[in-house]
């Protein structure tokens, strides 16, 4: 099979090779092309199936142009997609292309760093807590001095970390419930080795003391294993089976609003006449459930742009960087006032 090259399509679009690289490159706008070359440019180049090889080109110009960005399979989630979207529209918008790098455990990681560090990208960016991988990360990009950023994480390494204001939201939440009247709240998460989870539970008490709340002590963490999803509809049922069981639920993630919810109108229990729930995220299914969930609003596809914007516009930091994304309130109907029937601690 013979390729096709540049100069073949300038040949068959009668037009000067530069100018087919400059539609081709994405630069025509900038050297003012009119666009009827553009669309002839491209016919011509889809005519013949000529792929542009982004690889040998950055080569050629010195500027590298893919963005690779890595996460654990274990995180790809729906507000993952919409972290993607905010990057590679950010990279598109810096002449550059998104590529993302879906991986396993450490030793996979590792083999997928290295291989990726041979096609010379313009930034490493990586989704969520890198665990073990971590020292490993740091230290290649540092070596090769390639700008390494995280997403939804703070990193103690020297890099720029892009994630949601979780205190700022948190704060909001147990506020927004204490104007409804509720004084007796307890709080649903993962368990803290979580970075988020640790820092929203944290945030999540020291907001009810700054309020003169009582922590009513009954709060939740699930598990990943069998045991641990098994435990928790049997505590939940010991909590609100008691006459002063709490009266609103502020969950650590839309996901543990939505399993709240769940169990508690298995239950017979009515959200929100008699327990409001509140999420974190504004996942797609906080809109789908019923009823619609009140949520936290995280900025997922701002922090993908920041990301990517932050590490194209800098050198490898020295320290850590951390930027935050601001939350959002959103009211909907899983959330109400405190009922006059429960009796408080």
């Amino acid at each position: 099979m013979n390729v096709v090259t540049l100069k073949n399509v300038a040949e068959a679009a009668n037009l000067s090779v530069s100018t087919v690289a400059a539609v081709l490159g994405n630069r025509a706008e900038k050297l003012g092309i009119k666009e009827e070359t553009c669309r002839k440019v491209r016919h011509v180049a889809a005519k013949l199936r000529y792929r542009r090889n982004e690889i040998a080109a950055q080569m050629k110009s010195s500027r590298p142009t893919m963005v690779a960005f890595f996460m654990q399979k274990q995180y790809v989630r729906d507000f993952a997609f919409d972290v993607l979207i905010g990057a590679s529209a950010e990279a598109e918008r810096n002449d550059c292309y998104l590529k993302p790098v879906i991986t396993g455990d450490e030793s996979d990681f590792k083999k997928q760093l290295n291989y990726t560090i041979g096609q010379c990208p313009a930034a490493l960016l990586y989704f969520g807590d890198p665990g073990p991988g971590m020292t490993y990360l740091a230290e290649t990009a540092g070596e090769c001095g390639i700008p390494l950023g995280f997403l939804d994480y703070k990193a103690d390494v020297a890099s720029i970390s892009v994630l949601s204001d979780d205190s700022s939201g948190i704060r909001e939440a147990v506020r927004y419930l204490a104007r409804l009247g509720h004084r007796n709240i307890m709080h649903f998460t993962d368990p803290l080795r979580a970075q988020y989870a640790a820092n929203r539970y944290h945030t999540f008490l020291d907001e009810l003391k700054q309020l003169g709340l009582p922590d009513c002590g009954k709060h939740l963490f699930s598990t990943l294993d069998d045991a641990g999803h098994r435990e928790i509809p049997i505590r939940f049922r010991e909590i609100f089976s008691s006459p002063d069981h709490p009266t609103a639920i502020c969950c650590g993630s839309d996901y543990f609003a939505l399993e709240a919810m769940t169990l508690l109108l298995g239950m017979g229990i009515k959200v929100p006449e008699q327990v409001s729930v509140i999420g974190f995220g504004d996942l797609s299914l906080a809109k789908k459930c019923n009823p619609q969930l009140t949520t936290v609003q995280q900025s997922f596809e701002e922090i993908g742009k920041e990301a990517v914007r932050l590490a194209l516009s800098s050198e490898q930091p020295s320290e850590p960087s951390v930027r935050y994304q601001p939350t959002t309130l959103i009211e909907r109907e899983s959330t109400g006032k405190a009922p006059k029937a429960v009796s408080y601690q």
